[in-house]
């Protein structure tokens, strides 16, 4: 029963995806509340089925956010219209601290050491002893003392987050004693915090599933889901942290002894929060002017929730915001100030970011300036260190801080959490690029572009565990070459002759730098003339997905062909369309090997212009290698067999008249090249050899679906029909464009997922392919491969071949390589 309640779950979600509406709306929303009740049963269930409704809201994100957000904002408005809210006990935290109560405190410490092999929050020996309960109240006042105490720092180093840990456990038994075992969840939430703001992601999360553990045992499941929203949240992984508390609010609409004012106020807090990290910035605002005005907050819980709606603005850069905070900071000042660094680190961070984002700001002493200066007597130097760094952009001392940051994000175990837990890293790599440049220091910006570039390619899954023990990561430098050890043949291996060029692009706040390395000499550049906003305009109306031609044309006579000087007129009007996007590219360079950041997916490689503002692909070959450390990765010197096998799967039995045509058309270059050739749709088995081609249709959005339409009708597991080799091409429209993922740190594509299963090389079209160009281009390339041209040479020879007849872009440029360029037969 309920197997069946995810199953339809998922294909009512996916249908809707898939087909873009919402047919099923009624359905999914009835589903996702039995799906809620299913896995507030118990832990076990929980743990079966969780990963069952997160991989379903992960692969539909676009769909299953609207979904998640309509359940949220429903659960939320019945939650804070209750009337049985009651005032949680918080005065232990209070109680006073005497020499003898910490003395027994460190004993007992001691011997649950001794009697606890792993030590588990959810599963922990209490010693005997008899401690009176005035005792555990000076205890427990001690513990969260030190808690909040260590909390002033943002970055925690092992033995501090250990320390903490040890410690947990005792705090939960004794406030279970006390029957105020709720106070234990909102203290956890701190511990969790500071994981997470020193960036052990991987720790932190599975804290939380050991709370979600106890929370279960303590009968108080919906503090134990809160927290889990609270650590998801903080890390910005929107469809998880969403779900977490949806379950959590369900919980405690449940709960019979009512609900507490202080899960009301976290409720709130984080949630303003949650919608700031995860980039749905007017839902923050939409929050915090919804607060109830009947709910009671302490003076600093208000301050916090104040601080949170602020930073939601400065991404809306609101041009009024300085002088907002300037009002607020003379408003709240003695407030603040009497709140020590616990307060007055956040708002420092806060005005550092807001002093480079809006330069015009009244930084001077009667104004923001002011609050800078105390500030920074009030916060030690050492608490601030790593976010000034980062804010200020000096790459001497960021490269250290860098390398710590992917030291940790290695402790990462699975590659749908990658994604996530390189936000820092990224933040980091971005503030690096631009000092780096102007300092030329080459081992910064490709530190940088390891992150930039997409990490996630490069990640490896690790082994998972049931229940993971406790462990944060040290961050030695030495660890870091352990770790990345084939960063140190970047000089050796990354140019193959004199003559080769290799590229990364990379971007920081709208600017384009290129680096360049060609003959053992890095070179340097600020590409000055590329316009970030036209580019952005351009993708943002899908200029390149809608790139088409056409041999023939209605004519008052008639239909006519298209004349040669119209394809000239067209590309240069394309070339008009993107004249910022130039490189500087020596005119004796006669090969391109390209890594792009992130942020320049969607620039299609084959349309880079040279200085002249010609396209450099019309004289030279350009691959993009995806990363540097991909690149050093695969093997670059091992031949393909000279008598190497060769499939295509074109599925034109089901009467597609296309594919038809199409197979018309390269039904002779398949014969001679003796491929094995697969006509139906349905297959026993995926087609398995060195190269392999899939011909279909593709629509725009190919990259994030990852569907393709044979006959019209979607299939959407390709693994039925792509099976393993070293050389994958698509002739499918738009199968090598790529993406931004929607609330991730990643890009996608068909290209990424097939290099990833191990192909050694793709060769995809960005845009629709018309129908007349693989009879051209398919018949050259195996010619020039098969004669002993390395794959770009021989993609390269094939794109000038239709150049020939169809000097268009959208014509010959279409049909882009990816991976690894110097792939040939053994002649």
């Amino acid at each position: 029963m309920n197997k069946q309640v995810f199953e339809d779950f998922h294909s009512k979600l996916t249908s809707e995806n898939l087909y873009d509406n919402n047919v099923f709306e009624k359905e999914i929303i009835i589903h996702y509340f039995e799906i809620l009740e299913i896995l507030s049963t118990d832990f076990e269930t929980y743990r079966k089925f969780s990963p069952l409704i997160l991989s379903t809201l992960e692969d539909n994100d676009r769909k299953s956010i609207s979904y998640s957000l309509f359940i949220f904002f429903d659960l939320f408005e019945k939650l804070t219209s209750q009337n049985n809210v009651y005032k949680l006990d918080q005065s232990v935290a209070k109680a006073e601290i005497t020499d003898e109560s910490n003395s027994k405190f460190l004993k007992l410490l001691e011997k649950s050491l001794k009697i606890n092999n792993q030590l588990r929050i959810s599963d922990f020996e209490f010693p005997p002893n008899d401690l009176t309960e005035l005792e555990i109240k000076e205890i427990i006042s001690l513990q969260i003392s030190l808690i909040q105490e260590s909390a002033k720092e943002i970055d925690w180093k092992e033995e501090q987050s250990d320390n903490i840990m040890l410690q947990l456990p005792i705090l939960r038994h004794l406030l279970v004693r006390l029957n105020n075992p709720e106070l234990f969840y909102f203290i956890i939430g701190i511990f969790i915090d500071r994981l997470n703001s020193s960036e052990f992601y991987q720790a932190a999360r599975d804290v939380s599933e050991e709370i979600i553990i106890s929370s279960f045992n303590d009968d108080y499941p919906q503090f134990g889901f809160f927290n889990a929203f609270r650590c998801y949240s903080a890390q910005g992984s929107a469809q998880a942290a969403l779900l977490y508390a949806n379950i959590s609010m369900h919980l405690a609409l449940k709960n019979k002894q009512g609900i507490s004012d202080k899960y009301l106020q976290e409720l709130i807090w984080q949630s303003i929060k949650y919608f700031r990290n995860t980039g749905l910035y007017p839902y923050a605002v939409k929050m915090y002017k919804s607060i109830p005005k009947t709910l009671e907050f302490s003076g600093y819980h208000r301050r916090s929730i104040d601080h949170s709606y602020f930073t939601s603005l400065i991404p809306l850069e609101k041009e009024k915001l300085p002088d907002l905070l300037l009002d607020y900071l003379n408003k709240e000042r003695e407030n603040i100030f009497s709140g020590g660094v616990y307060e007055s680190l956040p708002w420092l961070i806060t005005l550092y970011n807001v002093k480079r984002i809006f330069p015009n700001a009244n930084f001077s002493l009667t104004g923001l300036g002011y609050y800078v200066n105390i500030f920074e007597q009030i916060v030690p130097k050492e608490s601030i260190s790593s976010y000034k760094n980062i804010i200020d952009g000096n790459s001497s001392s960021l490269k250290e801080q860098l390398k710590k940051s992917l030291i940790k994000l290695n402790e990462t175990r699975n590659k749908s959490d990658i994604v996530y837990d390189n936000d820092m890293s990224l933040k980091i790599a971005n503030r690096i690029i631009e000092d780096g440049f102007a300092k030329k220091d080459s081992e910064a910006i490709l530190l940088a572009m390891m992150i930039k570039s997409d990490f996630s390619l490069i990640f490896k899954s690790k082994e998972s565990f049931e229940f993971a023990p406790f462990k944060v990561p040290t961050t030695e430098l030495e660890k870091f070459n352990k770790i990345y050890s084939e960063r140190d043949k970047i000089e050796s291996e990354i140019s193959k002759n004199k003559f080769q060029s290799t590229i990364w692009l990379a971007i920081t706040e709208g600017k384009v730098f290129q680096l360049a390395f060609r003959n053992k000499t890095f070179q340097y550049f600020e590409l000055t003339e590329w316009d970030w906003s036209k580019f952005k305009s351009l993708t943002n109306r899908e200029y390149f997905s809608s790139f088409s031609f056409d041999d023939t044309l209605k004519d008052k006579g008639g239909v006519r062909n298209v004349y040669e000087e119209e394809h000239f007129a067209e590309a240069r009007k394309i070339n008009n369309e993107i004249s910022f996007s130039k490189l500087n590219v020596d005119y004796d360079t006669d090969s391109i090997y390209l890594i792009k950041d992130m942020q320049l997916t969607d620039f299609p490689h084959n349309l880079f212009l040279n200085q002249n503002g010609d396209f450099l692909h019309l004289s030279k070959p350009i691959t993009n290698i995806l990363s540097t450390e991909w690149y050093l990765s695969v093997d670059k010197s091992t031949p393909i067999n000279k008598n190497y096998s060769k499939s295509i799967w074109i599925p034109k039995e089901e009467g597609d008249f296309t594919l038809n045509q199409l197979y018309a058309k390269i039904e002779d270059t398949l014969m001679e090249n003796s491929f094995d050739i697969n006509t139906k749709l349905e297959k026993d088995s995926s087609i398995t050899s060195d190269i392999n081609i899939i011909c279909s249709h593709g629509a725009k959005d190919i990259a994030e679906k990852q569907i393709i339409y044979p006959s019209e009708r979607p299939l959407v597991n390709l693994n039925k029909v792509i099976g393993k080799g070293e050389v994958l091409i698509f002739l499918i429209c738009h199968s090598g464009s790529y993406k931004s993922e929607l609330f991730k740190n990643n890009i996608t594509s068909l290209v990424k997922t097939y290099i990833e299963k191990g192909y050694k090389a793709i060769i995809a079209p960005f845009w629709g392919l018309h129908i007349n160009v693989p009879e051209i281009w398919l018949p050259e390339f195996l010619s020039s491969f098969n004669n002993g041209d390395s794959i770009d040479i021989a993609l390269f020879k094939a794109n000038k071949k239709v150049y020939e007849k169809y000097p268009t872009p959208a014509a010959w440029c279409a049909m882009h390589l990816y991976g690894n360029p110097n792939l040939k037969v053994e002649q």
